[in-house]
């Protein structure tokens, strides 16, 4: 059986900007190799509408009143308002500031976000154990962002004792929630047999989820798998489609593999 013997990993760590996360309405009147996909993921999802009353983005001041009326989800979204400077200057301690305030509440998002900062050290000091702490309490919500970043701390040896089989379980749990860069980390788990059995075609299937799912990483390693028949039955057209969704979507290799299936 074909393998993948330089299995590379991606531990940079970024924050995705995807959005304002609401728990409900708020009107405001509310290289060559398969890839391993370990950034920890930090941002915001949509989880219901908010609406300003006028179709305009919301910001800070459409949030403030019930932030410090102490609702969850306006105080989130008041920290975002802060993190990305929508209608206030940045302040990356405002924004925890409000975050914590969230997540002391139990709001899972924020309590993902403050995970984010003390693994960071934004604002405060960098505390890979407080870290850890609040992962784990948005991943006990079943916060799927939660649940993959503390997935690489276990895999990373971050805040917690390196524990392949259990960074695994989250990357699975995370990844039958939605989450992309999971589904991609569960199928590098599958082709090089970490935290599980070896099974490349087991991987191709999670990659064909995360690529599927627009992630850059999985697009890549799906594409790799057709043009090397790893998992899968070789597909040049295949390996090429998916290696220019990869470039399109701004994997640093992939433009190098759609070259080298043009030789």
């Amino acid at each position: 059986m074909n393998s993948i013997t330089n299995l590379s990993r991606n531990v940079t760590i970024r924050f995705i900007t995807g959005g304002l996360c609401a728990a409900a309405m708020i009107a405001a009147a509310d290289d060559g190799a398969k890839e391993k996909s370990v950034e920890l993921q930090f941002g915001y999802q949509v989880k219901a509408s908010v609406s300003t009353g006028n179709g305009s983005q919301p910001k800070a001041s459409d949030f403030r009143k019930d932030a410090e009326k102490g609702i969850a989800a306006a105080q989130h979204n008041l920290g975002v308002s802060y993190e990305r400077g929508d209608g206030v200057k940045k302040d990356p301690r405002e924004a925890f500031k409000w975050y914590a305030k969230a997540a002391e509440q139990g709001y899972a998002p924020s309590q993902n976000m403050v995970g984010a900062y003390y693994c960071l050290g934004i604002a405060v000091d960098k505390n890979p154990d407080e870290a850890v702490k609040w992962f784990r309490k948005a991943a006990e919500q079943n916060d799927a962002q939660a649940l993959e970043n503390l997935a690489v701390c276990y895999e990373e040896g971050t805040g917690v004792k390196k524990d392949p089989d259990q960074a695994f379980k989250l990357h699975l749990k995370a990844s039958e929630l939605g989450n992309e860069r999971a589904q991609t980390n569960v199928g590098a788990c599958f082709m090089e047999g970490t935290g599980t059995k070896k099974d490349p075609a087991e991987a191709v299937k999670w990659f064909r989820k995360a690529a599927e799912n627009g992630d850059a990483v999985g697009q890549y390693n799906l594409a790799l798998c057709y043009a090397d028949g790893i998992g899968v039955k070789p597909d040049p057209a295949a390996a090429a489609k998916w290696a220019e969704k990869a470039a399109k979507s701004g994997h640093k290799d992939a433009q190098a593999l759609l070259n080298r299936l043009k030789k």
